[in-house]
């Protein structure tokens, strides 16, 4: 048995901003591969879909280049989230 049961999935579409403005991307030398991302993003919406779980779809934002990360801005348990306050100043309007 699983230890937690999940009834929602937070997801963000992926930015065309991604390519060469996320953090990180500096790393490559022709940018981020966006296509490949939103490839990637449409397979896990489809996978989270099949799961029996509420998805709540966060349209991009091209002012947040990595707003595709939703990992890093909150932990929910139970009734109560925690909103972080992301550390790179890139994301601090998120």
């Amino acid at each position: 048995m699983a230890a937690f049961h999940y009834n929602f999935a937070i997801i963000c579409r992926v930015p065309n901003a991604l390519k060469n403005r996320s953090v990180g991307s500096e790393h490559y030398a022709e940018g981020i591969d966006v296509e490949k991302a939103k490839q990637e993003y449409a397979t896990i919406r489809e996978v989270l879909k099949n799961c029996d779980i509420n998805i709540i779809e966060l349209v991009e934002d091209e002012s947040y280049p990595d707003c595709c990360f939703v990992d890093d801005t909150a932990v929910v348990i139970g009734n109560t989230a925690l909103i972080a306050r992301p550390g790179h100043s890139s994301r601090q309007g998120e």
